[in-house]
């Protein structure tokens, strides 16, 4: 026994103490290596998922110039002018979108992205609830097919780029 005191510690107590101290000196430089893989695969899902984002951009942008096309060449209305122009703006949505997603980061939280995609989205939506409502244009099912995977895509953009 060692000490005079009322406490008094033994042999098996002090090496039981010196492994636990030596343990707990070990643990956060083995906890490092450990923090590096999870960061890695957090980086790589964050590519990943922007990569996504640019790939659903760039086809909202095929699809709202299709769109327009079409709209061009097959409406033949009173109305025709407020649809293209609606067509019209929807692409240049688009395409302020696309330049978004290109110039924002993949590791932040981008608003301008998130803000064009739900307003595209809504554009779209409205657009297509004008090609359902009008009786005239109710056998268009090409434009109602635009509009409904517009809209799906700019809500996928939305989502991916609000969580990263």
């Amino acid at each position: 026994m060692i000490g005079r005191g009322p406490f008094r510690v033994g042999v098996p107590s002090l090496l039981s103490l010196v492994c636990v101290l030596s343990l707990v000196a070990v643990l956060p430089a083995a906890g490092q290596v450990f923090k590096r893989w999870p960061w890695r695969l957090l980086q790589e899902r964050l590519k990943s998922e922007h990569e996504k984002v640019v790939s659903d951009s760039d086809r909202i942008v095929v699809l709202t110039r299709n769109l327009r096309h079409e709209v061009e060449a097959n409406l033949k209305t009173s109305r025709i002018s407020e649809i293209k122009d609606r067509a019209r703006e929807l692409e240049a949505k688009a395409l302020e979108l696309q330049e978004a997603v290109v110039e924002s980061n993949e590791n932040f939280l981008s608003v301008p992205v998130i803000r064009l995609a739900e307003e595209i989205r809504g554009r779209a939506q409205s657009l297509r609830k004008i090609f359902e409502d009008h009786p005239a244009w109710r056998n268009l099912e090409r434009f109602r097919l635009f509009c409904r995977e517009i809209e799906q895509r700019a809500d996928a953009v939305r989502k991916r780029a609000s969580s990263p």
